[in-house]
Parts: C-alpha cells; sequence; structure tokens
C-alpha cells in the first residue's frame, strides 16, 4: 500500500539535545529523523520535499518514498 497524503513539517531542535529533528507525516502517522546538524537536517528535509513534489508514493511502514527502497539481496542458490 502506498500514500500520496505527506505533510512535511520544519526542523526543530531536540529539547535537552544537540540534535536536528525532522517531521513529517504519511497516511496520518508522525514520522521523525534526527540529525547532529541543521545542515544534514535540511538536505533530508529537501529531499523529502522535492519526492512529495515529484508525486513519488511513499510507503506508510517506512514513511519514506518508495523509490528509496533498497531492493531485497537476491538468495545464493547452488
Amino acid at each position: 500500500m502506498d500514500s500520496f497524503a505527506v505533510r512535511v513539517f520544519g526542523i526543530r531542535r531536540r529539547p535537552g539535545r544537540k540534535t536536528f529533528e525532522v517531521r513529517w507525516r504519511v497516511a496520518g502517522r508522525d514520522r521523525s529523523r534526527s540529525f547532529m546538524s541543521r545542515a544534514l537536517a535540511d538536505g533530508y528535509r529537501a529531499e523529502l520535499v522535492r519526492a512529495a513534489r515529484n508525486g513519488l508514493a511513499f510507503a506508510p511502514e517506512t514513511g519514506e518514498p518508495e523509490a528509496w527502497a533498497v531492493p531485497e539481496p537476491e538468495p545464493v542458490t547452488w
């Protein structure tokens, strides 16, 4: 199941910590990811906004665009 209902919020400083948090909502569920610098957080937020503007489907399980998913490695059979 994919979702196109995405809202990206601003970056906020984590209270009591030295990290920055990017927050977004996919299919009514809040997601967040922390970064050590504001520049890293801003880059990640920009990628989320770009994916939403391009109309990419977001996976509700991970909260990230489905195009970012790493394919499963193929099992080795002999």
